[in-house]
């Protein structure tokens, strides 16, 4: 039993899967993956939904039938990785994972639509179904290099997202002081002029609200050009974080030779 609890998780997990059930099992799951994320957006639209209702449906209960064998054959089979070793607390540490809970989120909703009549609280359920795309972070490795880049410049981070909350609080206070008797209605407290605040950072400007008076547009037109300059810190520094995490992730590969393919020395 020890030796098929094993076999098992190395078809499942990406990082064991060596062997040829292994990759074929991935690719199906990633191709299934893909499929629902394809079903649920076209589902949306009116015609697809009348004219493969029942299709779709079908799709979307093997999907959650295979999706389902898939969890609890990973819950099953955890305790072959030394760290979930326990027949009991392993299982509940593994269940707790980040990972576990993405594939319990991409099944949950399925089986709770059973339990309710509600139409909001279907349609809201049914969005859910797009956590199954979120499953694909197993078997990339770009989300690890996310993870990994965040984690090494996250002070950074953390110091520019509070250089920006404070330039959204001074951007509302600025045009609140400038705006507030001349529209009471689009300006009547700070807390309200965050958003205009906000879409003026982002350099979005929808337009709804906007300033009329000359201290306004003063203060519109530093707080757009502070936006352009706050919003780009962060792209920079994600931007050099990938690039340091994937010239890290080269120098840490063993250099192979380009004939036979072998590990040089």
């Amino acid at each position: 039993m020890s030796r098929l609890l094993i076999r098992i998780w190395e078809i499942l997990e990406p990082s064991q899967a060596r062997s040829l059930v292994g990759k074929v099992f991935q690719t199906v799951l990633i191709v299934l993956i893909l499929a629902n994320g394809v079903a649920a957006v076209v589902g949306t639209v009116q015609y697809v939904a009348q004219r493969w209702e029942w299709e779709l449906y079908l799709f979307e209960c093997v999907s959650v039938a295979l999706f389902t064998v898939e969890y609890l054959a990973r819950v099953w089979a955890c305790t072959a990785d030394p760290r979930y070793a326990s027949p009991l607390w392993g299982r509940v540490r593994f269940v707790f994972t980040p990972l576990a809970l993405v594939d319990l989120a991409a099944i949950l909703p399925f089986y709770l639509t059973a339990l309710t009549a509600d139409l909001r609280m279907l349609r809201l359920l049914r969005l859910f179904r797009l956590f199954r795309t979120a499953k694909l972070a197993r078997y990339t490795t770009a989300v690890d290099t996310f993870v990994a880049v965040f984690r090494e410049k996250k002070e950074e981070m953390g110091l520019a997202f509070t250089v920006m909350l404070f330039l959204i609080l001074f951007a509302a206070s600025a045009i609140y002081f400038a705006e507030h008797q001349v529209q009471p209605d689009k300006f009547p407290d700070i807390p309200s002029a965050m958003w205009w605040a906000i879409v003026t950072l982002t350099t979005v400007g929808y337009g709804d609200v906007y300033p009329v008076t000359a201290a306004g547009k003063s203060v519109a037109a530093v707080v757009a050009v502070l936006g352009i300059a706050m919003f780009a810190l962060p792209a920079g520094i994600l931007g050099a974080g990938f690039t340091e995490e994937v010239q890290r992730r080269r120098r840490a590969q063993p250099r192979r030779c380009p004939h036979c393919g072998h590990v040089l020395d």
